[in-house]
């Protein structure tokens, strides 16, 4: 693991520079020291950070092959459906001429002018 190394009168002099005062400098510069060594055992190294991506990657490898199987089925279904569209689309053609040749005429007869 990296060692924490920040130079604190670098650090505070490099803030000076950039418009702080000496008081507000180093209140910054013990700060971020304070901060960094309080968080430095969450900090990840690069090879942690590979090692958890590739792990990460293995999975998604699994879940693609098993989201395959699935788009597969999916096609399969959408190929038996197909011709139920079809005869559904045929019934809802066959109701409306029904509809028109039978209840039509009806409705005119009920709501004629006499």
């Amino acid at each position: 693991m990296p060692e924490l190394s920040l130079d604190v009168l670098t650090y505070t002099n490099t803030l000076e520079s950039a418009g702080f005062n000496r008081t507000q400098a180093e209140a910054i510069a013990r700060g971020t020291v304070q901060m960094q060594a309080q968080h430095f055992d969450t900090l990840v190294t690069r090879e942690h950070f590979d090692h958890t991506m590739e792990r990460i990657d293995q999975r998604f490898k699994g879940v693609d092959k098993r989201f395959e199987g699935i788009d597969k089925r999916l096609n399969a279904l959408a190929g038996e459906l197909a011709p139920m569209k079809i005869q559904l689309t045929l019934h809802t053609w066959m109701m409306g001429l029904i509809i028109i040749v039978l209840v039509v005429p009806q409705l005119q007869e009920w709501f004629a002018v006499g």
